[in-house]
């Protein structure tokens, strides 16, 4: 892979090289690297010809299909950026990503265009791709510092919040794979939504070195289905929660003897320490790694070998490029073996948030020295042998089912219910394993429906708390704050 090159040229390279290679897979279709390409250029064409240019963002309603991953490339073939909205999410958030990213131009599949908001938008139906003009478009340049995606994380204040990521930053978290792996991935599984940050691993990894992306339904969501999923397909790569590859080592040896895996990736939430042992036994041809870093820093800052199982599990060392500092509350290099938050510097580290110049200015700090670094808000400690421990957030935010989740936005959500004077969740894990979302909200002026109702409305999926308990009050500590320990 070129140093310098944009993946978008890198990715036409492999397509003028292998033109006939099978670049995805979903639900029994593929798509050629030829076809790929030809689709791609030829939306491109037609993006450019509504105003795609360097710096325009443009909304992908990203369901799980060939076409999605046609309009990504398309996007970035005409220069742009985009903006992976997921299907599932309530019309409230879809209209507020629109509405804050500038996003005029949206594109999804038919079937999906009726959940936009009804306001001034341009519409490209992905299925028409097949039948756009196929006259070649020129592939736009992609300068390092332009902007190639931008991925929405939960807001502390209920307001979601666009980390804008370069195509520099995007390349040098691919290039970095290159490095840190044995292998491209020949098959990867990518399970996660493209509105998810891990997505960007397999789809731009996979595409640039020539390999078959092969997309999840999302239908396999028990480990059984899954495992026949990676059987089918001749599975060598996929990156998973840790908790769906545990589920997946349960599977009988019958339906899975993981005979193709040959890596597979853990993140977006803590590492089980029995899982390496349990990988080992059950899969000892694939190696497993742990993969650590936030939205912010373009998907992994860190990484950890964990075959053979190691003594210590951690989140490793920083990637090629990367830095990491552990610095205490003034700004000061804890010394080894101390708690200290994170601090990411390097090429990986995103442009900024996205019209919001007061958190930018807050976690993208620049140090002395002029070296710019991410505030992460994550805590760990050096190991005598360079190995990063990770010991969780500072702040109250959570991470449940690879989703990064501040607790304060759910309770926001809840108290904006009029019968709700104050509200409370906490991640809670009663039975090991299990974490769920626990909703506590005073008084009891309404039903235990309505809240769910509302939060529906207000927020994904993967936010709604499992359990409410209705209280005449929330226990209070001496400065009026809500005394969560008590809850």
């Amino acid at each position: 892979m070129p140093a310098s090159a944009p993946l978008s040229h890198v990715i036409l390279a492999q397509a003028a090289a292998t033109p006939e290679a099978v670049a995805v897979r979903c639900a029994g279709e593929s798509m050629s690297y030829r076809t790929l390409h030809r689709r791609a250029s030829a939306l491109a064409a037609r993006l450019r010809d509504l105003g795609v240019r360097e710096e325009t963002t443009v909304a992908v309603l990203a369901a799980r299909s060939i076409e999605t991953v046609v309009a990504i490339l398309a996007i970035h073939y005409a220069g742009g950026a985009y903006v992976p909205l997921d299907p599932e999410y309530p019309g409230e958030v879809l209209a507020f990503t629109l509405a804050d990213c500038g996003a005029g131009l949206v594109l999804a599949p038919q079937r999906e265009l009726a959940k936009l908001p009804a306001h001034s938008l341009t519409t490209v139906s992905l299925d028409e791709i097949a039948e756009l003009d196929s006259t070649l478009a020129e592939v736009a340049p992609c300068p390092a510092e332009s902007l190639a995606y931008v991925i929405y994380t939960s807001g502390s204040t209920g307001r979601p919040k666009g980390v804008l990521v370069t195509h520099g930053n995007l390349a040098h978290s691919t290039r970095a794979r290159l490095a840190c792996y044995r292998t491209a991935p020949q098959r990867f599984l990518l399970l996660s939504s493209f509105a998810f940050d891990s997505s960007v691993a397999g789809l731009f990894w996979t595409l640039s070195t020539g390999g078959t992306l092969v997309l999840s339904t999302g239908e396999e969501r028990d480990p059984a289905a899954l495992a026949a999923l990676i059987a089918a397909e001749r599975i060598t790569h996929t990156l998973c929660l840790p908790a769906v590859h545990a589920l997946l080592l349960q599977t009988s040896t019958r339906d899975f003897d993981g005979s193709t895996l040959q890596c597979v990736i853990v993140a977006g939430e803590n590492c089980p320490p029995t899982l390496p042992a349990a990988h080992a036994r059950r899969l000892p041809r694939a190696d497993l790694f742990n993969e650590y870093g936030p939205t912010e820093a373009t998907v992994w800052t860190t990484f950890a070998p964990l075959t053979p199982p190691p003594a210590d599990l951690t989140i490793g060392r920083p990637i090629p490029g990367a830095e990491v500092r552990l610095l205490d509350e003034s700004g000061a290099p804890v010394p080894d073996g101390e708690p200290g938050e994170i601090h990411i510097g390097g090429p990986g580290v995103a442009r900024a948030y996205l019209n919001r110049a007061d958190l930018t200015a807050a976690r993208f700090i620049t140090d002395p020295s002029g070296t710019r670094l991410y505030k992460t808000g994550d805590l760990a400690h050096r190991l005598p042998d360079g190995n990063l421990a990770f010991l969780g957030r500072i702040d109250r935010q959570v991470k449940l089912r690879g989703y990064r989740i501040e607790l304060e936005a759910i309770e926001a959500a809840l108290q904006s219910h009029p019968d709700v004077q104050t509200a409370a969740v906490l991640m809670r894990e009663d039975e090991p394993g299990d974490p769920r979302l626990v909703a506590y909200v005073a008084p009891a002026n309404c039903t235990i429906q309505a809240l769910r109702t509302l939060l529906a409305e207000k927020l994904p999926a993967f936010m709604q708390p499992s359990a409410f308990i209705a209280l005449d009050a929330l226990p209070q500590m001496p400065n009026g704050k809500v005394d969560r320990a008590a809850l």
